[in-house]
């Protein structure tokens, strides 16, 4: 492709998308096939919004319409993109409504989009064929279009536009056009529409919005998760709702598992029946400081009986997974884990609640027996209290039913005394409410730590300065699940600074690095 008519192009799209950060709901979503794999939409213009102010976007209008004036396109085409530029809604396209990006077997890739006004999309069209990007708009079965660089295909009705990559071959134009004068006439019955997952995620309200089977990823993904799932004819039709929002101090994820048919849907149910509501029973033995902490419901015997379904321990010799599985099943409640400095040393600690009163005992001695230990590597000191030693000590004991197994002396000794630590409450254990699972990342804690600090001074790279500089203004990850929906935070440390322009902010702080 001519390099001079690629730059031409790529300003003109990119113009297009630019202007939207600067406008009655129609059913040009009927196009999106009905059997589509995957499916994104973007809010554009909430994007375009939330990535700067409007006075940040006045200036770079201006900007862009200076830098037309002194391209080398047509004087014709300059004055339009600049109308475009102040006014998106003279592109012809309907930007307030979310652009999709969709796959199926009849489309690779496609994009689609509103129209808004088919007079205004065709003189964008013409434009774009005055610097020969695109040939003449031609007739299709109930639809127009044109194509792009012998590469991609754009159609369109007075409602909507599709655009597509045909990979430059006749016959697959040929059937690619076929193709659309079917999406482009279906109803609502026979689109994506008519799917209840689909519905679901469109009203999440996010900016970004993700509807995507398993059949949509990769073959050497599918295979990898085929062996995680019990023989379900159709497990291809498992299907993951996802919304990503950008908010004042953070970004947020949501994700859920959808399922059609009936076998996937009891598969999904009996999933979460492994995890159970969380207790925080453990939650007073991490000082608010703690690094990470990993919490967890655990249905044991269910846990293992789902387990037990796939192939997932199929790997292990017959003697390793029955002692594993033994071990899964005496948990029952909550299971936490969490890092953190104790008397200035890193120290991890786990907790469990266990119905298994022997359960280090039988593990040990079977393990040894495994040769998964060597008999000097772990030393009974106690009824149902041992010692790992290696380069490091490691703790384990019974208390009352909780497994107790950390690398702190005095931390383990005060808990086998029943002297559980007091701590304050950790900054973020609100989170943990009505939850089965938690995971959170406490940056502001690790970067709070002397020998971080220490070791960030010491940087010379100054492209590592500017990461660590971006990861202080953030205050934590987190993510969580009730067992049917998950739920992932990136907290940051502004609370009234919009998320996507701290991300905007910064991209351009480090572009200026790199």
């Amino acid at each position: 492709m001519n390099k001079k008519l690629c730059l031409k192009l790529s300003a003109w799209i990119m113009l297009l998308f630019v202007a939207t950060a600067c406008s009655k709901k129609t059913e040009y979503t009927n196009a999106i096939p009905g059997d589509a794999t995957a499916v994104f939409s973007f809010n554009l213009n909430e994007l375009g919004k939330k990535a700067g102010g409007s006075e940040e976007n006045k200036a770079l209008i201006e900007k862009m319409t200076e830098a037309l004036g002194q391209s080398n396109l047509n004087a014709a085409t300059v004055d339009q993109l600049k109308t475009i530029v102040k006014d998106p809604k003279a592109s012809g396209i309907d930007l307030r409504e979310p652009v999709y990006i969709f796959r199926s077997a009849d489309f690779p890739v496609a994009l689609l989009a509103k129209v808004n006004n088919e007079d205004d999309l065709q003189k964008l069209i013409g434009l774009g064929e005055k610097e020969q990007a695109c040939t003449p708009v031609a007739e299709g079965e109930g639809y127009r279009y044109t194509t792009i660089n012998n590469q991609l295909l754009l159609a369109f009705t007075p409602t909507t536009v599709i655009m597509t990559d045909y990979g430059n071959e006749a016959a697959t134009q040929e059937k690619m056009l076929a193709n659309l004068a079917t999406v482009l006439k279906q109803t609502a019955e026979n689109s994506i529409n008519a799917d209840e997952g689909f519905q679901k995620a469109v009203g999440m309200k996010k900016d970004i919005t993700l509807y995507a089977s398993y059949a949509a990823l990769p073959k050497m993904y599918t295979e990898a998760l085929r062996s995680t799932m019990p023989n379900i004819p159709n497990w291809e039709g498992m299907i993951i709702l996802g919304g990503l929002s950008f908010e004042k101090g953070q970004i947020v994820i949501d994700m859920e598992p959808y399922a059609k048919d009936a076998e996937l849907k009891a598969y999904i149910e009996k999933q979460s029946e492994a995890t159970l509501p969380l207790q925080n029973k453990y939650l007073s033995n991490y000082p608010p400081a703690t690094w990470c902490y990993l919490t967890m419901g655990v249905n044991g015997e269910k846990a293992v009986s789902n387990l037990q379904e796939t192939n997932a321990l199929a790997i292990l010799p017959d003697g390793q997974r029955q002692l594993l599985e033994q071990l899964l099943k005496s948990l029952r409640n909550d299971v936490s884990a969490g890092a953190f400095m104790e008397k200035g040393m890193p120290t991890v600690l786990l907790c469990a609640e266990t119905e298994d009163e022997n359960l280090l005992k039988t593990f040990f001695e079977k393990a040894t027996e495994q040769h998964l230990l060597r008999k000097n590597e772990m030393i009974q000191v106690n009824d149902q209290e041992y010692v790992f030693q290696s380069l490091f000590k490691v703790y384990f004991g019974i208390k009352d039913k909780n497994l107790y197994i950390t690398n702190g002396e005095q931390l383990y000794k005060d808990l086998m005394a029943g002297k559980n630590p007091d701590n304050e409450k950790m900054p973020y254990a609100d989170k943990l409410k009505g939850k089965n699972s938690a995971f959170i990342l406490n940056i502001e804690a690790i970067c709070s730590q002397p020998e971080v600090g220490l070791a960030m001074q010491s940087m010379r790279d100054k492209e590592l300065v500017e990461l660590w500089q971006i990861v202080q203004k953030m205050t934590h990850i987190e993510a969580t699940s009730d067992g049917q929906h998950a739920q992932g935070v990136i907290g940051l440390k502004d609370k009234d600074q919009n998320a996507l322009k701290f991300i905007v902010d910064n991209i351009k702080q480090l572009a200026g690095s790199f």
